[in-house]
């Protein structure tokens, strides 16, 4: 979802992220690191300046826009929003998919050997 995604049938009073669980607030990227947007509470404020109005699911599902133009997102294992139009969005603080990497889990390090 993008900007001008419209706020139409949303609930006079959508649920809470505390509602459901869900801590979605904060900024949200795309996988190339562009910020796309602040989600705070049932509402989120695009990059460019304008808003709409984000309802969480019972399912556990968001849901943004109305209508023709509505697109859910389900959070994934590894925290990041997949949309159902495609697009992935990460936390701020996230790399962005292009330069991230697995990263190896290591263990203690041997002590130098002495000669």
């Amino acid at each position: 979802p993008r900007p001008g995604a419209s706020a139409a049938s949303a609930p006079s009073q959508p649920l809470s992220a505390r509602d459901l669980g869900l801590d979605l607030d904060g900024v949200w990227k795309a996988e190339d690191g562009s910020v796309i947007g602040t989600i705070s509470g049932s509402h989120i404020t695009w990059a460019e300046g304008s808003g709409a109005t984000v309802r969480r699911l019972p399912s556990g599902e968001i849901v943004v826009g109305g209508g023709a133009e509505e697109v859910t997102a389900r959070l994934d294992a590894r925290g990041r929003l997949c949309w159902s139009d495609g697009d992935v969005w990460l936390p701020e603080g996230s790399r962005p998919a292009s330069i991230a990497a697995p990263v190896a889990a290591k263990g203690p390090r041997p002590a130098p050997k002495e000669v």
